[in-house]
């Protein structure tokens, strides 16, 4: 799937109290032919609402470039990315999305 359905779908998992109180924004900059470059950031906001941001030009906290392959395996835990930023808003989203995952 598109990066932002993909991560719009694991957001939607995660429970809202344990977002709550959580501040951050992640950028996931995807190359690679299926979605030719694309920008999509995932926001977790203190009030336990955690999904893509339609405002794809707001500043993140972190940032991670990968094609999509890199990705998935980001995601279900068996890669790690260079994150630009800051590392634990980064830890703490792909936590609570391999969370969803039961990895």
């Amino acid at each position: 799937p598109p990066t932002a359905d993909l991560l719009a779908m694991l957001c939607d998992g995660v429970p809202a109290d344990a977002v709550l109180g959580a501040d951050f924004a992640v950028a996931y900059e995807v190359s690679g032919p299926q979605d030719g470059g694309v920008r999509t950031v995932v926001r977790a906001r203190p009030d336990g609402r955690l999904g893509v941001d339609p405002d794809t030009t707001s500043k993140p906290d972190s940032t991670i470039s990968v094609d999509g392959p890199t990705l998935l395996a980001l995601l279900d835990g068996s890669s790690a990315a260079t994150v630009e930023g800051d590392q634990h808003a980064a830890e703490t989203l792909h936590r609570w999305l391999r969370g969803v995952q039961g990895l």
